[in-house]
């Protein structure tokens, strides 16, 4: 059958991220890499009140950022950004009481697929649960979901670790 790729698997192969199409019931850690590379990107695109209808690749977003500011960037310090704006978040919601308990899917989510192109697939909660871990890692954070100390560092906002729990503020992480 014919496939056709959409901008978002355009703009992140051309970051180099994926080479090959990655099929929609796969949670690899490849496809778990895509899912945060695009999470990023869409981040920064809402920092930057860029609409996502258009098409533009990373490169383009980066020239744009070169053309209005003068700033001499990359798509890589985009994603940067985004993902800056990602750990905001996350120590928002963390702040306001969200925990890795609250992030799961439905029930309904690990039955079998009645009918379409998926009927009879099942998705594996544990699989699942495993791509959720390493979104997590991947991302700097705890197993809790919670952003590590060297994350909010490098991302230059150690500051926001007050709005973490005490007892997550106080952790030197090695892994």
């Amino acid at each position: 059958g014919y496939e056709r790729e959409g901008g978002s698997v355009q703009e992140v192969r051309g970051l180099g991220v994926i080479n090959v199409p990655i099929p929609a019931q796969d949670l690899s850690l490849e496809k778990v890499h895509l899912l945060r590379t695009v999470t990023m990107m869409q981040h920064f695109d809402n920092c930057a009140v860029i609409c996502n209808f258009i098409p533009w690749s990373a490169q383009q977003k980066s020239d744009l950022v070169r053309g209005v500011t003068g700033w001499e960037t990359t798509p890589a310090e985009l994603l940067t950004i985004g993902e800056r704006s990602h750990v905001l978040a996350r120590v928002f919601n963390i702040r306001e009481g969200l925990s890795a308990e609250d992030e799961r899917l439905p029930r309904r989510f690990f039955e079998a697929f009645r009918e379409g192109a998926l009927a009879g697939k099942v998705y594996d909660e544990d699989t699942w649960n495993a791509a959720k871990l390493a979104y997590y890692r991947m991302s700097g954070w705890t197993d809790a979901g919670i952003p590590r100390k060297e994350t909010l560092a490098r991302l230059g906002i150690s500051w926001a670790s007050e709005y973490l729990p005490a007892s997550e503020r106080k952790i030197n992480y090695v892994d």
